[in-house]
């Protein structure tokens, strides 16, 4: 008697339901799923439909999935519009992670028979080593059993998943977006989608400021940005975020000393996207699916919630790993996001120590680290000159801050690049390089 591998197809054709009702499920599911998950050749074939849609940004639904089967001569095995409309009457979106569990656990079943198959049959072969076959084979197993789904690099995905990337940028005159600093840029190598970038930074430093700067720019550039602001409300954000546009003190606008330039802000009412409300890391990433904004930023991460958990230590581990794999998987959009530092590491401890400061998992699992501290020799030289008296260089220098930048491009080894810049508050939110002069006064102090 021949036995069916273990399988459930009512359950694989209830998932592929959920995701042509709501697409906004897909992205979630696409990053701990394999192909093989899916016994059922009609399910597996829509699943690779709705894979490389996803890989290509385009919209995931019944309309778009007949047209990709019916392009590559595949409709009519799966059984047409027809069948596409059925799968999806009796089924629901909410139940998704259940038919998501069952296939997935059906699958683990059939690779460990698999692997019992392969080690029965290496055991009737004279010449093998059979502490390697056992070992070998109780490692897949313990994989399966811990891990889930292979995660091997599959080569032919990744070639075509290079194709598409080569046909949807050949067209376009700007693949990459400036920062608006030449500095950050040279280091960086731009805003580039595909990359993730994490600007750090204890309290007060300015990296929100630096961001609203950044935001500006990349508008101008013409990128869509999706621009998550989780420490500040609607009101408020637009406010600041305005202030940096005009080059004033936000609480000149506040208190209506400066009229707002809303004229300018309508200009990008389809580029520029501002949310207070998403503290959710699932609907985040549903956010971006939904809108497909060419940059992403969140400010910031400390405030997110990953399965209801909102604690600094708990989640910027899956944080970390889940956004990377979020944006590997969708490289039409950069990734920017922002993270309090714990302020008893000072740039001195980095310099002497080569290292970043935070969770090591935030730097690996990063393209590019940014952080940002105050410049300590600059603190120095204006507290001294208030403990001399001298009244008019501290009223000269009392809305004046210096910040360092510490950039490093290695994941796992610092290989830091290091520049002051000042910001003047009484005149705009502006980056200004500060001079080795200036740098040397203020260290001589």
């Amino acid at each position: 008697m021949i036995k069916i591998p273990p399988s459930d197809e009512i359950s694989e054709n209830a998932m592929i339901g959920s995701l042509l009702i709501d697409s906004s499920v897909l992205n979630d599911f696409f990053e701990q799923w394999q192909l093989e998950w899916f016994y059922n050749p009609t399910a597996s074939t829509i699943a690779q439909s709705m894979f490389n849609l996803t890989l290509q940004g385009k919209d995931v639904d019944i309309v778009s999935v007949n047209n990709d089967l019916e392009k590559s001569g595949k409709l009519e095995s799966v059984g047409g519009m027809t069948r596409l409309v059925e799968l999806t009457e009796n089924c629901s979106s909410y139940n998704w992670r259940t038919y998501s569990d069952i296939i997935q656990n059906l699958y683990k079943k059939r690779e460990l028979i698999k692997e019992g198959q392969k080690f029965l049959n290496s055991c009737y072969w004279e010449d093998n080593n059979m502490e390697v076959v056992v070992e070998e084979s109780f490692t897949k197993i313990n994989w399966l059993l811990t891990e889930g789904a292979s995660s091997a690099t599959d080569m032919e995905a990744n070639i075509s998943l290079l194709q598409t990337y080569i046909e949807n940028n050949t067209t376009k005159s700007l693949v990459w977006y400036s920062w608006w600093n030449e500095w950050l840029d040279s280091q960086t190598q731009w805003i580039r989608k595909g990359k993730t970038y994490r600007i750090g930074a204890p309290s007060g430093v300015g990296k929100t400021n630096l961001i609203y700067g950044t935001i500006k720019n990349l508008l101008e550039q013409g990128a869509k940005v999706l621009f998550i602001s989780l420490e500040n409300d609607i009101e408020t954000t637009y406010v600041k975020f305005l202030s940096s546009v005009q080059g004033v003190n936000n609480i000149e606008i506040e208190k209506g000393n400066v009229k707002p330039d809303i004229e300018w802000l309508r200009k990008y009412k389809d580029k520029f996207i501002l949310t207070d409300q998403l503290f959710e890391l699932g609907d985040i990433k549903r956010e971006v699916m939904r809108v497909k904004p060419d940059v992403v930023i969140l400010d910031y991460i400390g405030l997110i919630t990953i399965d209801w958990v909102r604690d600094d230590d708990k989640i910027y581990t899956p944080y970390s790993k889940q956004i990377k794999t979020f944006v590997q998987k969708n490289k039409h959009i950069a990734w920017i996001d922002l993270s309090n530092l714990n302020t008893s590491e000072t740039e001195d401890e980095i310099r002497k120590f080569g290292k970043f400061n935070g969770s090591a998992a935030l730097k690996n699992n990063t393209d590019f680290w940014l952080h940002m501290f105050h410049y300590k020799p600059y603190y120095e030289y204006r507290e001294f000159a208030m403990e001399k008296g001298s009244k008019e260089a501290y009223e000269k220098f009392k809305n004046f801050k210096v910040v360092t930048f510490y950039i490093s491009k290695n994941r796992l080894w610092p290989d830091l690049a290091e520049k002051e810049y000042g910001i003047n508050f009484n005149e705009w939110i502006n980056y200004l390089p500060i001079s080795e002069e200036k740098k040397a006064l203020w260290k001589s102090f």
